[in-house]
């Protein structure tokens, strides 16, 4: 009888506990940069980012993001009188990372809901572009895979079960690094 009471105490406290698993959708910019034969172009798209993640404990989780920017544009690129470029192109990032964080309520006060992060992983993307060359009247699409590190910093504030996010990241790229900028809504599943 003991037993059975002390399992039942454990399965009631455990339904009480929230859910260590969270989602978020939000916007985000970046500092792109592209080269095409010899020809570099930068853009500022936005794109979305959709990501998920489980709180390993109450400062550490383990999150995977899909950031997704289209609409990458060179503009016309005049080139020796004769030939124009049109560059554009769409770029996908999968982000496997690794999130640490620190509730200001823990050092301030007056406890907001406000907590501080950092974050650290690996990405690998994929980049797609088609560049029009009105001076041979042709058309190229090329496709280019990249991989490396990625570090972020950002803070999220609570409101209700929503966590509304701002973060800031670097990707290291063959090309050099690439700044990302975004902010997001993150939902929390479970109580």
């Amino acid at each position: 009888l003991v037993a059975l009471l002390s399992v039942c105490h454990a399965a009631v406290v455990q339904a009480q506990e929230p859910s260590r698993l969270y989602a978020g959708v939000g916007v985000l910019s970046s500092g792109y940069r592209g080269e095409h034969d010899g020809v570099s172009y930068g853009d500022s798209p936005l794109g979305i980012r959709v990501y998920g993640g489980y709180r390993l404990r109450e400062r550490a989780a383990f999150e995977l993001a899909l950031d997704d920017l289209r609409g990458i544009g060179s503009g016309d690129i005049p080139g020796s009188g004769l030939r124009r470029l049109d560059i554009s192109a769409s770029y996908r990032a999968v982000v496997a990372r690794g999130a640490f964080s620190l509730s200001l309520s823990e050092l301030l006060p007056r406890r907001p809901a406000l907590r501080v992060f950092g974050t650290a992983g690996v990405y690998g993307s994929r980049e797609e572009s088609h560049v029009r060359d009105s001076g041979i009247a042709d058309e190229i699409s090329a496709t280019e895979r990249d991989a490396g590190i990625v570090f972020g910093v950002g803070a999220t504030f609570r409101v209700g079960r929503v966590n509304l996010r701002a973060e800031v990241e670097s990707f290291d790229t063959s090309r050099g690094s690439r700044g990302e900028a975004g902010v997001s809504a993150e939902f929390r599943f479970g109580k």
